[in-house]
């Protein structure tokens, strides 16, 4: 029970309905469980080549999106805004439930209105988001359209909006003086996010919310509640976030606790501060309309305890800040009820203290207890003259922003690295040793995480929207309880992730303890689970144009052109291997059973697959093609119906391997005896009909061999006719096939020439 604060009140447009936020979650996971169908989730194209592991890998971790319009009547959302200190994340609540929320803001800007703590918003527009975690034992793909393999289902749901999308109807404490908001008054959402004014229409707006004292106030999921306005006299300090470290498990603990031996973890985020002043006393805000304490600190800038970098620890209720809490932001930390000016000097006293210290580079470090409050007052971007107000010191600690191309360098030599770009899609993937086990998927599970504890969340990031330039980050499992809005589509910043260097020079990132990410836009609304792993659409070739690169440009421009489009010939097929492999141990299946016989395999479920290695030409260079499954028929230009019935002859004897040009094609390999079908696909394989132009969608492979220097050049031997010639040729690429088109000759050649021109006049 409780009193409304709204006394006015105007209907929404009909047909539409605000329903309690326990209906609404309870009414998407049956939407989303009856809307499941693991078939529907991979396409069908690729999961009739996977294995048991790989096969129940892909099904672990889905989501379903709703949008109001997904429900009927139409579904509005309607709840208070509030910061969970057990989950650090934000929520919309009301009397019957809360769900988490993720809010973005139109402008590429951080969300970080504390004011906006206690408020009623209404939210009409919006992506609901319910991820199905699945444990399964499908043998292969032809069980997936029955549900007697799932082991186990389990469901997280939360709402993602953009900021200028919502409307609020009641602030606390300021509303009940001015009255409530009318639905045709402007929004918050529609104020200038670098205004260090006030944003709520009153300079009340940014009073801090204090936690009170009543029985039940310091519980995990109540930490906000009971908020009254600090009227007494306050010590406050601004202060500027440098950076800023993920919510996880650490063993920082407060000095009354004891000496930190034999203690669990306690979930906990830090952030390295530049004190912007000294402490002052804090009345009421209204008392301050603008930031004088940067006006003093730019006279003083040679106090060094004016802009003394500090390590701050975020621990119990004070988790609540984690979303709100931005690097290149002002706050002011506000102690209620207090007159020490020395309470900002206090050290956090602890054991491991000097570790932290050392890890951070910070001086001091200071515990931020749960009854202090924060509030954002503006950007440092939005200040005139930041670089004069901040001191050289600055320059020093602010992090860089790369761009992906410069992450994907051979000269970049950084080691923490902060970066944004869009996620084309998003693999659950198994370490090199849980590959190795017979098991389908590990289901070993930590507290609290939906998915097996030895795997990690692969995230191909793009530099831009169709960009072909992807980085992959590396997210371990541990780290994805606190993370959210990870989907296809959505634009991420990255913040001190470690970039390395494979063995096979692939540039990757990964995220580690000191990482963090924020949600810079959501995914369209409009965008489906796409099962391409290289997020390119098939485009007609006029559309493709465009993207189309020459493979010259690939050895001078490896790492910046690692996926794209070029318009080749199709010279020969070097090898061909078909083979029925077991499903569970990946040996032979042959007629009907797996060969493996030490130990015997019980399975009697195989998969079949395919590889080819072509030769392509675009008369500037050549390149070897990998290419597996479906791009095999392709290649041989078999319909659907006759790849069908090869594949089905091979079943029979288990493999056939076919090469051209003799062992060199692929050493330690033995060509298959002659028999019909072998016989038919080696002249298939030999014939003329398959030297055609095609268009190819690839990503360049490292993993065979190191890319091959620019100016490297290879004594060829070719024969034309009766003549024979020796010249030097530019090393070939190795690439791996993502798509391959079938090609009108003289729409590519009106293209051809048109890149041809194109080329000529740039080098003119």
């Amino acid at each position: 029970m409780h009193h409304c604060p709204l006394q006015q009140y105007q209907p929404l447009e009909p047909p539409c309905q605000a329903p309690p936020l326990s209906l609404l979650r309870s009414v998407a996971e049956q939407r989303s469980k009856e809307a499941f169908n693991p078939s529907q989730l991979l396409s069908p194209l690729e999961a009739q080549h996977m294995g048991t592991q790989e096969l129940n890998r892909r099904l672990a971790w889905s989501y379903d999106k709703f949008s109001a319009e997904s429900f009927q009547p139409r579904m509005v959302l309607l709840g208070m805004l509030r910061a969970s200190c057990s989950s650090g994340s934000l929520q919309l609540r009301d009397k019957s439930d809360s769900i988490p929320c993720v809010i973005t803001r139109r402008d590429g800007s951080p969300f970080a209105h504390t004011a906006l703590i206690g408020s009623l918003l209404q939210v009409e527009t919006y992506q609901l988001v319910v991820e199905r975690f699945l444990q399964s034992d499908f043998p292969s793909w032809e069980q997936l359209w029955t549900l007697e393999h799932v082991r186990g289902t389990e469901t997280r749901l939360y709402v993602q909006f953009c900021f200028e999308d919502v409307q609020i109807l009641h602030t606390p404490e300021v509303q009940d003086q001015e009255g409530p908001t009318s639905n045709n008054s402007p929004s918050l959402g529609k104020k200038d996010v670098c205004s260090p004014k006030v944003e709520l229409g009153s300079p009340e707006a940014k009073l801090p919310k204090l936690e009170g004292t009543s029985p039940g106030a310091g519980s995990a999921e109540g930490c906000d509640r009971g908020q009254s306005s600090a009227r007494g006299s306050s010590m406050s300090r601004l202060f500027l976030v440098t950076q800023k470290e993920g919510l996880m498990s650490r063993n920082y603990l407060p000095a009354a606790e004891g000496d930190g031996e034999g203690q669990e973890l306690q979930l906990s985020f830090q952030a390295t501060i530049l004190w912007m002043d000294k402490p002052q006393l804090w009345g009421h805000p209204r008392e301050i309309r603008n930031l004088p304490e940067l006006e003093e600190t730019n006279r003083q800038r040679e106090d060094s305890e004016a802009q003394q970098r500090v390590l701050l620890l975020f621990m119990g209720r004070s988790r609540r800040w984690f979303p709100f809490l931005h690097p290149d932001g002002l706050y002011r930390l506000i102690v209620p009820q207090c007159l020490d000016f020395g309470v900002f000097e206090r050290p956090f006293l602890s054991p491991l203290q000097g570790r932290i210290l050392n890890q951070s580079d910070c001086p001091s470090c200071l515990l931020v207890s749960d009854t202090w409050h924060l509030q954002h007052e503006t950007w440092i971007s939005c200040l005139a003259q930041p670089q004069v107000i901040l001191g050289s010191e600055w320059a020093g600690m602010r992090q860089t922003v790369f761009s992906i191309p410069e992450l994907l360098s051979n000269s970049f030599t950084g080691s923490l690295v902060s970066f944004s770009g869009e996620i084309v899609e998003r693999t659950l993937c198994a370490s090199p040793g849980n590959e190795k086990l017979s098991a389908p998927c590990s289901t070993r599970r930590l507290k609290g995480i939906l998915l097996p504890w030895d795997h990690s969340v692969k995230l191909s990031v793009s530099a831009a929207p169709g960009s072909s330039v992807v980085l992959d980050v590396y997210i371990a499992v541990a780290y994805l309880q606190h993370l959210w809005g990870l989907l296809p589509g959505a634009k991420i910043l990255f913040q001190n992730l470690q970039r390395k260097i494979s063995r096979f020079h692939n540039v990757y990132c990964t995220y580690i303890a000191s990482s963090c990410i924020s949600i810079l836009a959501l995914p369209p609304s409009c965008l489906l689970l796409s099962s391409n792993p290289a997020g390119i659409a098939s485009k007609s070739p006029a559309a493709m144009s465009s993207s189309l690169v020459f493979v010259s440009n690939l050895l001078l421009q490896p790492h910046s052109l690692s996926q794209g489009q070029i318009l080749c010939h199709l010279s020969c097929v070097l090898a061909l291997s078909l083979q029925w492999i077991c499903s569970v141990c990946s040996s032979i299946f042959r007629e009907g059973r797996c060969s493996r016989h030490s130990p015997p395999c019980p399975s009697h479920t195989g998969v079949s697959q395919a590889s080819a290695k072509i030769l392509v030409e675009d008369g500037t260079g050549e390149a070897l093609v990998l290419c597996k499954n479906q791009q095999v028929a392709a290649v041989l230009g078999l319909s659907p119906v006759e790849w069908k019935a090869v594949q089905s002859n091979v079943q029979s004897r288990g493999s056939i391997f076919i090469q051209h040009g003799g062992a060199n094609a692929r050493p330690g390999c033995v060509e298959e005896p002659d028999d019909l079908v072998t016989c038919y696909l080696r002249s298939l394989c030999r014939s003329r009909a398959i030297c055609r132009p095609i268009l190819l969608a690839f990503s360049l492979d490292r993993k065979s061999s190191k890319i091959p220097e620019p100016d490297s050049l290879q004594l060829r031997r070719f024969l034309c006719g009766e003549m024979e010639f020796v010249s030097r040729v530019g090393a070939r690429l190795s690439l791996t096939c993502l798509n391959i088109q079938e090609a009108d000759p003289k729409v590519l050649c009106g293209l051809s020439s048109k890149r041809i021109k194109t080329s000529i006049s740039h080098s003119a």
